[in-house]
């Protein structure tokens, strides 16, 4: 079987397993404990978070998280929902929810007797009607140990610093290993890894992310500037028509390089640290975005122009009117959350630049003004070195 059709059915398989796991989220209440992750050992402060719905996006649904253990020991704890605010006030909730969990701190203030809490507890997220009444409830089962690491990632720690770092070497090596002009069976080896190890990542983390109940459709479709360049870059070296890889190219260029940039930098990562799956995962398939696009460059020897970066800038912004338009389309169906691809739906809760365009511009869809200005700086650096070391040679030619 040919590559292309091969590269083909691994995207078609990628976006297959979002259209499954929306379907198998088709129901009108649920509820999801991503973490903690059940099996594994936490120090004595943790994290609960995952999602619930109930009924519809109006929902005034509830969520307890009881943590307990032999000892008679027993916490309950209310996990607010996410709340997307403006000026103090709750524009609306979102379904995913989280809390602290300080076992120490907790046992104290809930009078419980003074043990040592290291040992196994069972951690249960409870959804409760408006009026209070148990719907649904899941339960993870975890051990205490002091000591213990914690599994929160830290931005600009060593665990930042070294993938990150990773990243930056394997990315100045393919640059200049593909700068001079190598055998086609090396180029078709190269860009064989590249979408080898993109599409078996991706396949991976989907299942792992949906499996351990951290699959939202809200925000789980590859349908975010790095989830379609890994589509892209799968399919990209495969395609016959040199325009439509030329066009893909120039989105893995800004799309790609752009967006993996900004999260490698910024991780968002939360509460599945090193040496959680997801953590490995996410600098992979950022980290392949950004030597794809730089193998594309210096083995394709693709460059930038202004006229690609106009189209791709005419071209974002309309899938950021529409993906406006699918955000809010989403809180009709199960789980009845607002979608948030392209960021036009809300501030990420995590905290990010776009609360500064929120508070400038307003909320969405008003601070997508920011998002646009700050998206074109970001394509124009991009461009910025290729347009300076054309000059020259243009200059060049000119006094021929």
């Amino acid at each position: 079987m040919k590559a292309k059709y091969l590269a083909l059915i691994g995207v078609a398989f990628l976006v297959g397993l979002d259209v499954l796991f929306f379907i198998l989220d088709l129901s009108p209440s649920g509820i999801k404990l991503s973490a903690p992750l059940p099996g594994r050992t936490f120090p004595k402060h943790f994290i609960a978070e995952g999602h619930a719905w109930h009924k519809n996006t109006n929902s005034r649904h509830t969520i307890k998280v009881i943590a307990e253990n032999k000892k008679e020991q027993r916490i309950v704890k209310t996990a607010p929902r996410d709340a997307v605010k403006y000026e103090g006030q709750t524009l609306f909730l979102l379904n995913s929810f989280h809390t602290s969990i300080d076992l120490n701190k907790d046992l104290k203030q809930a009078s419980s007797a003074a043990l040592n809490p290291d040992g196994i507890w069972k951690v249960t997220a409870v959804l409760n009607d408006e009026a209070g009444s148990e719907i649904l409830k899941t339960t993870h089962t975890i051990r205490i140990r002091q000591g213990a690491q914690s599994r929160e990632f830290k931005a600009f720690s060593v665990e930042h610093f070294i993938p990150a770092l990773i990243v930056l070497i394997a990315c100045l090596t393919i640059g200049l290993y593909f700068r001079k002009d190598r055998p086609q069976k090396i180029k078709s080896a190269a860009e064989l890894a590249i979408v080898m190890v993109l599409f078996i990542n991706e396949s991976i983390y989907h299942i792992y992310w949906y499996v351990t109940g951290g699959w939202a459709v809200a925000s789980g479709l590859l349908a975010q500037m790095c989830g379609l360049s890994i589509l892209m870059l799968i399919a990209v070296f495969y395609i016959d028509s040199k325009k439509a890889r030329k066009f893909m190219f120039d989105l893995i260029f800004f799309w790609g390089l752009g967006g993996a940039l900004q999260a490698i930098l910024a991780p968002d990562i939360g509460a599945r640290g090193f040496p959680d799956f997801k953590y490995f995962s996410f600098f992979l398939s950022h980290g392949f975005i950004m030597i794809g696009a730089t193998y594309i460059i210096a083995g394709r020897r693709y460059r930038p122009t202004f006229k690609s970066l106009l189209i791709v800038v005419l071209f974002t912004n309309v899938l950021v009117a529409f993906s406006y338009g699918f955000n809010l389309l989403l809180e009709l169906v199960p789980p009845y959350e607002r979608g948030n691809y392209f960021i036009t739906g809300y501030p990420p809760p995590t905290g990010s630049i776009v609360d500064l365009f929120a508070k400038i511009f307003g909320p969405s869809p008003r601070y997508i003004i920011g998002l646009e200005l700050m998206g074109l700086a970001v394509f124009l650096l991009l461009w910025a070195p290729f347009a300076i070391a054309q000059r020259p040679r243009t200059a060049k030619q000119k006094t021929l």
